[in-house]
């Protein structure tokens, strides 16, 4: 194992409110599976006085710059919230590489921040004078291919890989043919279809494959999102799964639960990720020696009516469902009206009185100074030494006020006293940053955050 030789600052360097801060800079927080990962690492740094700022892009970023911009040298604004990462009290970074899935932005939050000789971890990743940290998803996909292959004797079988010349997706597609070739079954490129690892992409895919008449004895799909799709194709086209085509998944998103049939998938559980990292953190903090990469080992293989077992029945679909659904509808409406009523008020004391009287959100929302007036136009810098708070934790403010944005955030101390991870995404108007939102609230709660920054955003 290669060790790295990066200086690494040991305990007590920096703290607010005598705790330790840690960086995590990820993509769709509000997604099941990484806002698992925030709620599992968020409770090991509270039990060893860390607390969690977690800087957050509400999309995919790579899907973003293929679809939505039309130069490629254009970057989302929401990645200005990167640059709010302030070195002078951060004691460790972590990034989520295959999350955010955009190299460059990487990069950048790598040569900004890791220079300053912060240890910066890489969740599923691997960059140079970083320590990365990897499930080991061969393994466990590994898993998935040989049940379908070796237990249901599939003979005819089909791979719904992610992006082309995707690293994960192209592993996997290796695994996939290993297996097969082991078992004396031929490998043709017939055999691959690309889903994009989204829903729709990979309904349209199998839709193709039903329409040539090549239709696979199993479709093994790269991601449960693809495996959804690939089940709505199939169901449409009165093809039966199991019975007539098995399909899985991978990942084990809370998803393939509430599916009809459930989805066959491998699991990685979140708190064995934070858990190593947690390890690693602790181990930077006592300036040990670290690796340069670690490997989590796969969890569990979760069995399931896609492929024509039994399904385990242990997971409440029902009340995970209604629970999600109620909260978002609620509030999806109240947002929306919220929205309309400032975007018609006259005054900023009218529109920070109806966010206050129609919300009861635990955020701070701080805006660039010169957005309100046209007079910032420092390109370099996304957000202004100066911020106007536009909303506080403060029942009784009334209107907006200026704060220096090196203190982050008005009351950032009962901000930590709630002992929730601290969640800070940028606010944009027509692809430029204007200043940011903090927030702090349940898990359960995180579906909300892309409709709250919604909602401010064309306030």
């Amino acid at each position: 194992m290669i060790k790295l030789t990066i200086p690494f600052y040991k305990a007590g360097d920096y703290m607010i409110d005598n705790k330790k801060v840690i960086a995590l800079c990820v993509s769709r927080v509000h997604d099941p599976i990484n806002n698992k990962l925030v709620e599992f690492l968020n409770r090991r740094l509270i039990a060893n006085n860390c607390t969690l700022f977690v800087y957050n892009v509400c999309y995919d970023l790579n899907w973003y710059s293929k679809n939505l911009l039309w130069h490629n040298n254009v970057k989302s604004a929401q990645v200005a919230v990167f640059d709010l990462i302030d070195t002078s009290i951060t004691d460790v970074i972590i990034i989520m590489d295959d999350v955010i899935k955009d190299k460059s932005t990487i990069m950048n939050i790598i040569e900004k921040k890791g220079l300053s000789g912060i240890p910066v971890i890489i969740i599923d990743g691997k960059y140079p004078n970083c320590i990365n940290v990897t499930f080991d998803y061969e393994k466990g996909f590994e898993q998935i291919v040989r049940h379908v292959i070796e237990f249901h004797k599939v003979r005819r079988p089909h791979f719904m890989a992610g992006f082309k010349n995707d690293s994960f997706s192209e592993r996997r597609l290796d695994i996939f043919r290993k297996v097969i070739e082991e078992n004396n079954i031929p490998f043709s490129w017939n055999m691959v279809s690309y889903g994009d690892y989204w829903f729709e992409h990979s309904f349209n895919a199998c839709n193709r494959l039903i329409e040539n008449g090549n239709i696979p004895e199993a479709i093994i799909c790269a991601n449960d999102m693809m495996a959804m799709g690939v089940c709505r194709s199939l169901m449409n086209h009165n093809i039966a799964v199991p019975d007539d085509v098995i399909v899985t998944g991978f990942d084990g998103i809370d998803e393939i639960n509430m599916c009809y049939p459930a989805i066959t998938s491998c699991a990685f559980l979140a708190e064995d990720m934070a858990e190593q990292i947690m390890q690693i953190i602790l181990k930077s903090f006592r300036g040990e020696e670290l690796l340069e990469s670690y490997v989590v080992p796969p969890s569990r293989l979760i069995i399931s009516e896609s492929c024509g077992c039994p399904k385990d029945n242990s997971f409440d679909s029902i009340g995970y469902f209604l629970n999600r659904f109620y909260r978002y509808t609620d509030q999806e409406k109240i947002l929306s009206e919220v929205s309309s009523k400032i975007h018609t008020a006259e005054t900023t004391h009218e529109a920070v009185t109806l966010w206050k009287e129609n919300t009861d959100y635990n955020l701070v929302c701080l805006i660039n100074k010169g957005f309100l007036d046209d007079s910032y136009k420092d390109k370099q810098k996304p957000f202004e030494s100066v911020m106007t708070v536009f909303a506080d934790t403060d029942k009784n403010q009334t209107d907006v006020y200026d704060f220096e944005r090196k203190n982050i955030i008005p009351d950032i101390k009962s901000f930590i006293d709630n002992k929730k991870p601290i969640i800070f995404t940028a606010l944009e108007y027509l692809n430029e940053p204007f200043g940011y939102v903090c927030l702090s609230f349940d898990l359960c709660d995180y579906c909300q955050i892309p409709d709250i920054l919604f909602s401010l955003n064309h306030a």
